[in-house]
Order: C-alpha cells, then sequence, then structure tokens
C-alpha cells in the first residue's frame, strides 16, 4: 500500500486497487445490512489480498 504524495503524514490516505476497493465496499454494505458472516468474509479476503497483492500484513482486528 502506498501513500498519496505530498501528503503529510497526519492525512495521508493509502491508494487503494480495484480489488481493495471492491473488497472494501462488500465489508461496509454486510456491515448496513447486519451479515455479520458476509462481513467476516470480505475482511479476510481484504486481508489475503492485501498480503498477496501488496505484500500488506494488516492486524486482525480491523
Amino acid at each position: 500500500m502506498s501513500l498519496t504524495p505530498d501528503a503529510d503524514i497526519d492525512d495521508a490516505r493509502p491508494i487503494l486497487c480495484a480489488i481493495c476497493e471492491t473488497l472494501c465496499k462488500r465489508q461496509d454494505q454486510a456491515r448496513k445490512r447486519g451479515d455479520f458472516s458476509a462481513e467476516v468474509d470480505a475482511r479476510v479476503l481484504y486481508r489475503r489480498h492485501m498480503l498477496n497483492a501488496h505484500g500488506q500484513r494488516l492486524p486482525s482486528a480491523i
């Protein structure tokens, strides 16, 4: 995951690829629906994607 250029450290935002965006949206939508199972599935897929595609190991409590 890279940070936006010329950003201060406090307001730097990660640049998400299309797959990251899709998985984050799926997680948010599941949370709004109250579908805990789908939310966890999307979170696990996102963590795996981040590790495999971007080399970033995320904490399990995100």
